[in-house]
């Protein structure tokens, strides 16, 4: 399998090493999301985070996490090419920003329905031992029927023999008090980073805010945010984000 095997459709975006497409298989006319990791100036850690990311996402299949398809090489490029399920809605982090931008909100049922996906994604990761590691908005997929899927593993882990994790990795805005302060960590710490993108969903902004990481760590382990206003959403969803 190569390149040559797909229709380019457009650019889903890129970052440092990756970029997604999204793609047509020429064999059937179906859809397709190929993330294809530059692995030329990866080091070795990173390199194996993208293999880890590949045996996780091939050991699962659930209606919660994005679908893995298949994976070659491309040997010109020193890349590494994912077929993955295309999920046509974007993300949770671009339904936040059409929101602020149009100073509309979430229904409420529809954040709760967002939380149970997202519980249900996570509850198959760790029945497994694996701790995803960056739960936030940007890593939750919309498939049909405005439904949750949690993607992008690169970053995950398998707790060996149920081992708790050292590793401070992660994206800082939804990082748990215990990877600040550089403690061992499991499941429990996704769960943190749950209760941070559902706020977020509430808020339309992140719980904790700061100029620097000294002050962020601060602001996380303190546990201190700003209460969500009472008469937008039920008292029911407001303790949820207290627990």
């Amino acid at each position: 399998m190569s390149m040559d095997d797909f229709q380019v459709l457009g650019s889903c975006g890129e970052g440092s090493f990756a970029s997604v497409w999204k793609v047509k298989r020429r064999s059937d006319g179906q859809t397709y999301a190929i993330k294809k990791v530059n692995t030329s100036k990866m080091n070795r850690k990173e390199i194996q985070d993208t293999l880890n990311e590949i045996r996780f996402l091939a050991s699962i299949r659930h209606p919660r996490i994005v679908g893995f398809y298949e994976v070659f090489q491309v040997q010109e490029d020193q890349a590494i090419c994912m077929v993955l399920e295309f999920c046509a809605h974007g993300d949770l982090a671009q339904e936040v920003d059409k929101h602020r931008k149009a100073k509309t909100w979430f229904p409420e049922p529809r954040l709760w329905r967002y939380l149970a996906q997202v519980l249900e994604a996570l509850k198959v990761l760790h029945e497994r031992g694996i701790v995803h590691r960056d739960v936030k908005t940007a890593n939750c997929f919309l498939g049909e029927g405005d439904t949750v899927k949690l993607g992008d593993m690169n970053v995950s882990k398998r707790m060996k023999d149920g081992a708790l994790l050292q590793t401070q990795t992660g994206t800082p805005y939804y990082m748990s008090p215990e990877i600040w302060a550089n403690q061992p960590y499991g499941p429990p710490s996704d769960i943190w980073s749950l209760g941070v993108l559902l706020y977020e969903l509430a808020a339309l902004r992140k719980p904790f805010t700061a100029s620097s990481f000294p002050e962020l760590r601060r602001k996380v382990t303190a546990g201190a945010f700003p209460p969500l206003k009472a008469q937008r959403y039920s008292a029911d969803l407001a303790r949820a984000l207290a627990l």
